[in-house]
């Protein structure tokens, strides 16, 4: 049966495409859609002109026009674009009718009657289209064009489809307005939208690519058809040089070493397709390739950091080791300087002789204050001060520490 004989464009007019094996649907105005089931907004099709405003429902619309604007699409000049006035200059006046202020010497609603200036231009007849050719009071030719014409010589037609705004179908003139009627394949307004067969999508394991008034489809492995339906799965044996295991979207290859490709097609070394991230390959017949990593970085693909810091080894006991991508860095400790893979101790006391009150000692990676003997450090861990020494018999040999 015809693809059109369950009337399948519910407001719209069918016609048979691709064959005889598929339709394709005409819109009336105010519909859209594949089967012309959608009503457009009136407004969506931008029908007013030269910056009108459109305000619309789902059936029609209305157009707020600009000034020197009118008609229902604003698609209409005022009066005096026309040049109805021989003489003087035209006056636009709000219902699209315009007065002539005529020169001196000229009179009538046009500014025809008066004494003309003797010329010669109106006798080429360059008015066309059955435009009335007349002289005006500087000399020159003036064309009075018929309806339905427009220009200085009256020669461009006023109607829609003159312009040509259908760009994929035929143009017919209607009252102010053109409807365009698209060829199979295109829609919208202006028939220059391509209808995308692909919506929905119609390939069950692949993907649709949109053509004029038809589509094809790419299958992914292990599916063929028209539609990518047909399962071709392991029973065809598809994989050269592998083991095939069958999946529920197809299948897939496992390819032996030295050969890849979807279908283990292609004889291939380990390196070739640049497993090492980082360093360089070298071709293994046995596990099909190795890679030669760089300082800092492990793994089979070169792409592990190596943490020297919990390594250890890499910097000296009195510094502090930071991991970096591919390296690290060693910073020696407070007291202490050096490269950090070595470190010695800064003698704080030496270079600075006011730290302590009396006794300076210095350590690993700092100092501490001490006194002499008869003094006693105070709790700033850094002044002495001296014992009190009370009279009294001496039986052995000392020193008094009271001064």
């Amino acid at each position: 049966p015809s693809p059109c004989a369950s009337n399948p464009c519910l407001n719209g007019q069918c016609s048979v495409i691709n064959r005889g094996t598929t339709y394709a649907c005409g819109c009336w105005p105010g519909y859209t859609g594949k089967n012309c089931e959608s009503t457009a907004l009136a407004c969506a099709s931008s029908p007013c002109q030269n910056g009108g405003n459109c305000t619309n429902d789902l059936t029609s619309y209305n157009c707020s026009c600009p000034s020197n604007y009118f008609g229902q699409n604003c698609d209409q000049l005022p009066a005096c674009s026309s040049n109805p006035c021989i003489t003087g200059f035209c006056v636009n006046f709000n219902n699209n009718t315009y007065q002539c202020q005529c020169s001196s010497k000229f009179t009538g609603q046009r500014c025809e009657s008066g004494k003309f200036i003797p010329c010669l231009a109106c006798n080429s007849n360059p008015c066309l289209n059955g435009a009335s050719c007349v002289i005006n009071d500087v000399g020159d030719y003036q064309c009075g064009c018929m309806n339905g014409f427009t220009g200085k010589n009256c020669e461009t037609p006023s109607v829609p489809c003159y312009s040509n705004p259908c760009a994929y179908g035929t143009c017919k003139n209607l009252l102010n307005a053109y409807l365009c009627e698209c060829t199979p394949g295109y829609t919208g307004i202006n028939c220059a939208e391509d209808i995308n067969e692909c919506l929905p999508n119609l390939c069950v394991h692949g993907s649709c690519n949109n053509l004029v008034n038809m589509f094809n489809c790419s299958c992914t492995n292990g599916w063929k058809g028209r539609l990518c339906n047909n399962s071709i799965g392991c029973t065809s044996n598809p994989c050269l040089n592998g083991q095939c295991t069958d999946m529920t979207d197809g299948y897939t290859c496992n390819c032996t070493v030295g050969f890849t490709g979807i279908q283990c097609e292609t004889v291939s070394s380990g390196c070739d397709s640049n497993p090492c991230i980082r360093g360089f390959c070298l071709n293994d017949n046995t596990i099909g390739y190795r890679c030669i990593c760089p300082s800092g970085y492990t793994g089979k693909q070169c792409n592990t950091d190596i943490d020297e810091c919990k390594v250890g080894g890499f910097c000296s006991p009195d510094a502090v080791c930071t991991n970096l991508m591919g390296s690290y860095s060693c910073t020696c400790k407070d007291g202490f300087i050096g490269n950090g893979t070595y470190c010695r101790d800064i003698n704080i006391c030496g270079s600075n002789s006011s730290l302590c009150h009396q006794l300076c000692l210095n350590g690993d990676g700092g100092y501490r204050c001490d006194c002499e003997i008869g003094y006693t450090l105070q709790k700033d861990n850094r002044t002495c001060k001296g014992r009190l020494c009370f009279r009294a018999l001496i039986i052995s040999s000392a020193r008094c520490c009271n001064p």
